[in-house]
C-alpha cells in the first residue's frame, strides 16, 4: 500500500464489464418493464450539500468527530462545484477522550419508499484505515427491522461488498431462495457475505454465530478494492421495487444515453448488475422467506454517505505495515491501542495519504421514483440513523 499501484485503466474497465452483452429477460424475475421514472432529488452542483443533515454521531466506534455543516464548510471538509463535489475527512483533535480525526457522515432529509438511485463519481475514498460507505437505512432508525442497503461500502484494500440486512423474524426477515440466483444459463450470484447461512439476509452481530445479512455478487466481476473503484470511475447505482433489488456498476465510458439524459431505463441495464436481491420471487418459492409486508423489504429508507475511519472492520481488519506503519501489534474493536487509530492519529504517517486519495469526488447523486411510488416518499427523516 506504500508504493502507487500503476494500472492500465483501459483494460481494467473492461474487464470489469459483464462478459455478456445481452442477459435473457428470463433470468431476473418480476422487471418493472414499462413503467417510467422520474426525478424526485437530486444532490448536484453548488447546493450540492443542502437537503442533507449533517449527523455527528459515530455508530460504529471509529477514529472520527463527525462534524456539523458549519464546521464542515469552515474547514473545507465540503466544497460544492458546478460540476462536482468534495467530501473529505480533515485534522486531528487531541481530547481527554482520544484522539480523533473530522470526518463527514451525511443522511438524506427525505426518505424513500422504492426508487432507482445513482451516484456518479470521479473518485473515490481509498487507503489504510478508509472506511467509506453509500448506503440506505431504515427511516425510522429502527435498525436492522426496517433493512439497510450497502450499496457502496469497503474498507482497507478490502474488495467491495454489495449487502442487504433485515430482522432476524418472520415478519421483517427475508432468506433469498438459492435457485433463483443460480438459473441455468443466466448470470450466477454467489454469497460472499459467509457460508453458514448463505443467501439469508437476517442479521445479528452479537449472536454466537454471528448472522452478517446476505451479498449475492455477481460471479465472473472482480470485485473492487476502493483504489480499483478510484481509477475505474462511473456510476454506482441501485433500483429498489416491491419485487426485487438490483445494484448496478457502470463504467464511465459506458453509461447509457438515458442515465445521462435523465430518463433512465434500468431494465436495460441488466448486463451491468453486481447484486441482485429477487424478494418476490423467493417469497413465492417459499412462502413465508421473505415476507414483502415485512419492514426489512418495504420500508422507506434514508440515504447515507460517509467516510468512517478505523472501526469495526476498518480497525478489526486493518493489515500490519499498511503504509509502513508497524509500531504496534494490537487489533482490538477501536480507541487506545488499536493500531489502526494510532495511525490515524499520527499526521506523520497518515495526512498525506489522506489528502491524496481519502476523499469522494461526486458529480451528482440522483432519485428516481414511478408516480404511484411518489405517494410512499415523506419528508422528513429522523435525524440520526442507528447503526
Amino acid at each position: 500500500m506504500g508504493r502507487k499501484l500503476i494500472l492500465n485503466v483501459t483494460a481494467i474497465a473492461a474487464a470489469f464489464s459483464v462478459v455478456a452483452s445481452e442477459v435473457s429477460p428470463q433470468c431476473f424475475d418480476y422487471d418493472s418493464g414499462k413503467k417510467n421514472y422520474s426525478l424526485a432529488w437530486a444532490a448536484q452542483g453548488t447546493t450540492f450539500f443542502d437537503d442533507w443533515i449533517f449527523g455527528e454521531q459515530d455508530f460504529t466506534n471509529g477514529a472520527v468527530r463527525y462534524v456539523s455543516r458549519d464546521e464542515a464548510d469552515n474547514d473545507t471538509l465540503t466544497q460544492a462545484f458546478a460540476t462536482h463535489a468534495i467530501l473529505r475527512p480533515g485534522m486531528i483533535e487531541r481530547s481527554k477522550d482520544g484522539d480523533h480525526r473530522k470526518s463527514l457522515r451525511l443522511n438524506t432529509k427525505k426518505n424513500f419508499t422504492y426508487f432507482l438511485v445513482a451516484m456518479k463519481y470521479q473518485h473515490s475514498p481509498f487507503g489504510c484505515g478508509v472506511w467509506p460507505a453509500f448506503w440506505t437505512s431504515g427511516a425510522d432508525g429502527n435498525w436492522p427491522s426496517s433493512g439497510e442497503l450497502d450499496i457502496f461500502e469497503y474498507w482497507n484494500s478490502a474488495k467491495s461488498e454489495v449487502s442487504f440486512h433485515t430482522d432476524v423474524s418472520e415478519v421483517d426477515g427475508c432468506k433469498l431462495d438459492k435457485a433463483q440466483l443460480n438459473k441455468k444459463g443466466c448470470p450466477q450470484f454467489a454469497d460472499v457475505n459467509h457460508d453458514l447461512r448463505p443467501y439469508d439476509c437476517q442479521t445479528n452481530y452479537t449472536a454466537f454465530i454471528p448472522r452478517l445479512g446476505c451479498a449475492p455478487s455477481l460471479e465472473g466481476y472482480p470485485r473492487k478494492t476502493g483504489e480499483e473503484y478510484s481509477n475505474n470511475p462511473g456510476v454506482i447505482a441501485a433500483e429498489w421495487t416491491k419485487e426485487f433489488i438490483k445494484v448496478f456498476y457502470i463504467p464511465e465510458a459506458e453509461i447509457p444515453e438515458d442515465l445521462d439524459s435523465g430518463a433512465p431505463k434500468p431494465d436495460t441495464w441488466d448486463k451491468y448488475i453486481i447484486s441482485y436481491y429477487p424478494f418476490a420471487a423467493s417469497e413465492k418459492a417459499h412462502p413465508g422467506s421473505c415476507n414483502l409486508t415485512g419492514k426489512g423489504v418495504s420500508s422507506a429508507q434514508t440515504f447515507v454517505l460517509n467516510i468512517e475511519l478505523c472501526g469495526g472492520r476498518g480497525s478489526l481488519e486493518f493489515p500490519f505495515g499498511c503504509n509502513g506503519w508497524s509500531t504496534c501489534r494490537n487489533k482490538q474493536y477501536a480507541g487506545a491501542g488499536d493500531c489502526c487509530t494510532e495511525y490515524m492519529t499520527d499526521d506523520k504517517k497518515s495526512a498525506q495519504a489522506l489528502a491524496d486519495h481519502a476523499f469522494f469526488n461526486i458529480s451528482y447523486i440522483k432519485v428516481w421514483q414511478h408516480a404511484e411510488d411518489d405517494q410512499a416518499t415523506s419528508g422528513e427523516a429522523v435525524s440520526e440513523i442507528v447503526v
